[in-house]
């Protein structure tokens, strides 16, 4: 909602408030008073603060809860006012200033269909002041140009990514891998090329788009489609490609966002389809305040692969993430925390070795240096623990992967995004043919679209 809107809530509510006042808060009591001075002298922390511990005792009482929704709205609860003030529009459904304010408070939850009716009553209401009718009208009228204004919002991006990989198929640093338990008795076992690392220089080309349309003021339409080809200079039998999406539906209660997906992705390697994902997502976002927001989401992929049915699983996953920002510190600094854990268990009795549970661990943040140049950087932790030994190996192979990110984004023009990185990854096994390293560097450009 545009500042101007916002504006325009705040002054009716506020001729409103001057012009009938008087009868609407009779000084029946001290609290009353008291509250009542505390709003007047522009301290709504202090009303709320007098206020809220006493709802056993006066909530019901229209008085004190529209001195409760005002003091709640304007020390920034919108939610607790929207209960009080409904409270007294359900006593007195003819109360203007009670409607005003309601109206004010879904505004703040974003709630705009509850807000402009609300607003509308108010302006049936024959007792109103004229400037108050006036400035509650000018306030629809913005209602109704925001409502003709599109209702579609997407976002596109093009980017090349120029690099260097040092492992590009996850691959040991020998060739000879010590097998413990081989048919015969331990040996060492040439595993070829295909398992010993093998680094390239890399061009990853990608682009995506994504669309919300919206269908109600709450209600809206959600998809995407990303994609990506990575092509190397060595190593061509481990080049790969994905195409992924999503088609589902956002609805917005003032701070809180729900999405409701269908989800899909084809990952291909060496030209040839590899592993089909298909499922669904439920995330739960809400905004805290206007520097944080916290989401939960919990998912479900069935996954298919082609020529290796023995690796057809289900995979479940559940995460929360938590960002912060700290406008007022020197660089703006912005930090962010995640856990995620779930459970992939596969079709195949004859395979136990690939079913797996899992729990990850990411911390991370970005500094704004200057106008056009911001630095960030994440650290990750992932354990693994599968449900049996890899054939050949003797205990449950269980994987530790450490992952470290360092690099800049510098915006030189609108739109367009200079995007050096550096990245190193520990995948620390019990099973020879599983451990590794891996680091890469490399420069993306990349181009929005909006």
């Amino acid at each position: 909602m545009g500042m101007s809107t916002r504006f325009l809530a705040r002054a009716a509510a506020l001729a409103l408030f001057l012009s009938v006042s008087g009868p609407a808060l009779a000084q029946s009591s001290e609290l009353i008073e008291n509250a009542t001075q505390a709003l007047a002298g522009g301290d709504p922390e202090r009303a709320y603060q007098l206020l809220s511990p006493r709802q056993e005792e006066f909530a019901g009482s229209p008085e004190y809860d529209f001195l409760l929704g005002i003091s709640a709205l304007d020390s920034g609860r919108p939610e607790e006012a929207v209960f009080a003030l409904e409270r007294v529009v359900a006593v007195e459904p003819d109360n203007s200033l009670a409607r005003a304010e309601l109206g004010r408070a879904y505004l703040r939850l974003g709630e705009l269909d509850n807000s402009r009716r609300e607003l509308e009553a108010v302006q049936a209401d024959p007792d109103v002041p004229d400037e108050a009718r006036e400035t509650i009208e000018r306030y629809l009228a913005a209602f109704d140009a925001r409502m003709q204004e599109t209702q579609t919002d997407w976002r596109g991006y093009v980017a090349i990514e120029l690099g260097y990989d040092t492992n590009v198929n996850a691959g040991t640093d020998s060739r000879l891998v010590f097998v413990p338990a081989a048919f015969g008795g331990p040996v060492f076992v040439d595993i070829g090329e295909a398992g010993a690392e093998e680094n390239s220089a890399f061009t990853r080309l990608s682009a995506g788009i994504s669309v919300i349309h919206a269908l109600t003021e709450q209600f809206a339409l959600t998809g995407s489609l990303n994609g990506f080809q990575r092509l190397h200079e060595d190593g061509d039998d481990f080049e790969t490609a994905d195409v992924g999406g999503h088609l589902g539906f956002l609805y917005s209660m003032g701070p809180n966002n729900f999405t409701v997906a269908y989800q899909g992705d084809r990952f291909s390697v060496d030209g040839h389809s590899n592993r089909n994902a298909n499922g669904g997502v439920i995330q739960w976002r809400r905004v805290l305040d206007a520097v944080s927001q916290l989401s939960v989401y919990g998912q479900f992929q069935r996954l298919t692969y082609r020529d290796q049915e023995t690796r057809n699983a289900n995979r479940w996953t559940g995460g929360i993430a938590y960002s912060r920002a700290f406008p007022d510190l020197r660089f703006s600094p912005v930090a962010f925390a995640s856990f995620r854990f779930g459970d992939e268990q596969n079709f195949a009795d004859s395979a136990p070795h690939i079913a797996h549970e899992f729990y990850a661990v990411t911390i991370g943040g970005q500094l704004k240096v200057t106008p056009e140049t911001t630095v960030f950087a994440s650290a990750e932790y992932e354990a693994r623990n599968y449900d049996a030994p890899v054939p050949g190996f003797l205990n449950d192979r269980e994987d530790r992967r450490y992952s470290l990110q360092l690099g800049l984004r510098w915006t030189p023009w609108p739109e367009w995004s200079v995007i050096p990185r550096v990245e190193f990854s520990r995948n620390d096994s019990n099973t020879a043919i599983n451990d590794y390293d891996r680091g890469v560097v490399s420069v993306v450009v990349r181009r929005d679209f909006d």
